[in-house]
């Protein structure tokens, strides 16, 4: 097929993922190829680029890349930003610009030397064979590294869908259990009351309604047992974690393929991190399930045991004594504020959410009982007083323990202590490793933490005071984190 055939059967292929779907392919393609045409008018290598850009993937062996390949990568983020912010609401005639870019596929444009993965174009505007560029090394050894890490990759992508799928499967149960259960018991309350309406000048209870309120009632009770054992909110929060971390490990993955050939280390790594997922937040329900109601509250844990990402330098590898001191009041403010804070409020939420538990089922079950006793002369309307109020006391308990996912924030209070105990470690690991060639970077690693904690620099100097020893854990008064 011909360069141009091939842009117009991309007409016919629907990117989910793309917001324009209304929006022929052609024209975004041309709509890219414009805009980088308007700003760089005399680049015609670029315009073609930005034509034919989705015709194959760029950036996929960069960890293949020479010298020169890294040099000419500027011109890939210019493409980026108008692959990414060329879109706009004027349409483009396609008719009008055509031949311009047929001109460019007919005369074969002088392009930089830019590798492009194997792809050739002859004067005929038709591709030659695509295979994968040499790589810089022979060494089957590293060839079997890269095999391994992709494998992994393909893994982690694997286990972020299914986590995913399962967190909205788990999401839904918590709706509709919620919905419900407080319609049998609402709907069980109304029987009860009505089977202790008097007829006539006796008062005879209905038993068709009496019947049925107990059924419901003791449906309920059930219902309400299995909900609270299993905490559908929580399911759902740890599946959503879950996802969010899957996917955080396979863009790290990503980026370490990206700037170079992996390593024995990196494979290694890649695999203790999959097992600490995988036991962190198991898949099946049963068994296997995490504890919903443990006896102590601990964050939550999710990653191997860290080692310092070396990084080694001339001088001193960006590491001084003031950062250092800055690093061990950030680690003390961490652990006496930060997740202390998280650790606390997820005990407090955890015995409200026993008591909830508790009381939901146990309330309509005094409510299935009572409305069997309905009509019994000696009892007079109490049982029917009981079985009224108490179901409706159930679904009030209920709603408020599952519609208001009490669960689901106590796993998030242990999530959260969890990434300041995960921050703590990275943070000791440097600086419990005495030689300084062997820590990451410094200035690289002052920077992610004031990420991770969404300070400024300036701000994580703010905290070095906290590393004396004549600061005790009363006087901090702030935290280390600001994002949540």
């Amino acid at each position: 097929m011909s360069i141009w055939e091939c842009i117009e059967l991309l007409n016919e292929f629907v990117d989910e993922s793309d917001p324009d779907l209304d929006e022929p392919q052609i024209e975004h393609l041309l709509q890219t190829a414009e805009a980088i045409r308007k700003d760089y008018p005399e680049e015609d290598w670029l315009h073609l680029t930005g034509l034919i850009h989705a015709l194959h993937k760029h950036g996929a062996y960069q960890y293949l890349m020479n010298e020169e390949d890294k040099e000419n990568l500027k011109w890939l983020h210019v493409f980026n930003k108008y692959d990414l912010y060329s879109k706009s609401k004027v349409r483009i005639d396609v008719e009008k610009v055509k031949p311009y870019y047929l001109s460019l596929i007919e005369k074969g444009v002088s392009l930089p030397k830019l590798n492009l993965g194997g792809l050739s174009l002859r004067q005929d505007d038709t591709a030659t064979s695509f295979t994968q560029p040499p790589r810089p090394t022979t060494a089957s050894e590293d060839e079997h590294l890269v095999s391994k890490i992709h494998a992994i990759l393909d893994a982690v992508a694997d286990r972020a869908e299914m986590h995913a799928i399962i967190g909205a499967q788990r999401n839904d149960w918590n709706h509709l259990f919620t919905n419900s259960i407080n319609a049998i018991s609402l709907t069980a309350s109304l029987m009860a009351g009505i089977s202790s309406i008097p007829v006539g000048e006796a008062a005879p209870h209905m038993l068709a309604f009496k019947l049925s309120s107990v059924i419901l009632f003791t449906a309920a009770t059930g219902m309400m047992l299995i909900t609270s054992k299993i905490q559908p909110s929580q399911l759902a929060e740890e599946q959503r974690n879950a996802t969010r971390l899957w996917e955080q490990l396979g863009r790290s993955i990503e980026t370490t393929l990206a700037l170079r050939a992996p390593t024995q280390r990196d494979v290694d790594e890649a695999m203790e991190k999959v097992l600490a997922l995988d036991k962190a937040y198991p898949l099946p329900l049963l068994p296997g399930m995490l504890e919903k109601f443990p006896e102590i509250v601990e964050p939550t844990r999710w990653w191997p045991k860290i080692q310092p990402k070396q990084s080694p330098q001339a001088g001193g590898n960006g590491w001084s004594h003031e950062l250092e001191g800055e690093m061990r009041g950030i680690l003390r403010v961490l652990k006496a504020k930060d997740e202390q804070q998280y650790t606390t409020l997820g005990k407090l939420l955890l015995n409200m959410n026993k008591t909830l538990a508790i009381s939901g089922p146990l309330l309509a079950g005094l409510a299935a009982i009572s409305s069997g006793l309905i009509g019994s002369p000696a009892l007079g309307p109490m049982p029917a007083f009981l079985g009224v109020i108490g179901g409706v006391l159930a679904t009030a308990v209920h709603t408020l323990e599952h519609g208001g996912q009490v669960g689901m924030v106590f796993e998030l209070f242990r999530n959260c202590a969890g990434y300041y105990r995960r921050l703590q470690e990275e943070i000791a690991s440097n600086l419990g490793e005495t030689d300084v060639q062997k820590r990451e970077n410094g200035e690289l690693f002052e920077m992610k933490v004031a990420l991770q904690l969404g300070r400024s620099l300036s701000d994580l100097k703010g905290l070095a005071s906290y590393a004396s020893p004549l600061c005790e854990d009363e006087d901090i008064k702030e935290f280390a984190g600001k994002l949540f």
